[in-house]
């Protein structure tokens, strides 16, 4: 648990590889490490071959964004979650179909909703809302406050540093063909997306106990 630093950890592929992903879970006392790949699993494969120089359990999902924005993130629990995970993603990119607001049904999978992207209605057994921590107080004005049980820490790390993100803000401009300063901030990640130690995280979920012990 969170409380012996054996926590765990969740990482979007961008500017590091995964070796480097690995090693920083580790150093933090991660006991579970996952990677969750924006709208592709391409760095699985050599995330899960490279775990195994590690103590560590990895954990394999993908991030399903429109343009900058998490959707929903799908973590597979076995083998048979991370076939449904990529026969959902391949059905989307064969037929052009953007990523929908709510996951379709998995039954091997794991679905966090963003708490910016809570769905309207009663969560399924396998599907949580994840919060940040700047996000606790809008949190506790919510309805969701009173669902303890589905409530977990969504705390990706996508940037190392400045340097990382401006590498990424960079790249997003080249991608959307566009001057760096025209860049509309729902087609970049925000800098927000960095490394929290045990430490932090449980100093900034200090008031909610319920959400560490549920990651």
């Amino acid at each position: 648990m969170l409380s012996n630093c054996h926590t765990y950890y969740s990482f979007h592929y961008g500017t590091v590889s995964p070796k480097q992903l690995l090693e920083i879970g580790v150093r933090a006392g991660a006991q579970s490490v996952a990677l969750t790949d924006v709208n592709s699993s391409a760095a699985c494969l050599e995330f899960l071959r490279q775990s195994r120089e590690f103590d560590v359990h990895p954990v394999v999902g993908i991030d399903f964004k429109i343009k900058a924005q998490t959707k929903y993130v799908a973590l597979a629990r076995n083998n048979d979650g991370f076939r449904e995970i990529n026969k959902h993603l391949s059905q989307q990119l064969m037929h052009g179909e953007e990523v929908l607001d709510e996951a379709p049904s998995f039954s091997n999978a794991y679905i966090i909703y963003p708490f910016s992207n809570a769905p309207k209605r009663r969560l399924k057994e396998n599907e949580f809302i994840g919060t940040r921590p700047t996000e606790l107080m809008r949190l506790q004005l919510s309805d969701w406050v009173n669902q303890k049980e589905k409530l977990v820490v969504l705390q990706p790390m996508t940037f190392r540093s400045k340097y990382d993100f401006n590498t990424h803000r960079l790249l997003r401009s080249i991608d959307q063909n566009c001057l760096l300063s025209k860049l509309s901030p729902d087609q970049q990640t925000t800098e927000k997306d960095a490394f929290w130690s045990c430490d932090m995280l449980r100093e900034a979920f200090a008031g909610f106990p319920h959400i560490l012990q549920n990651t």
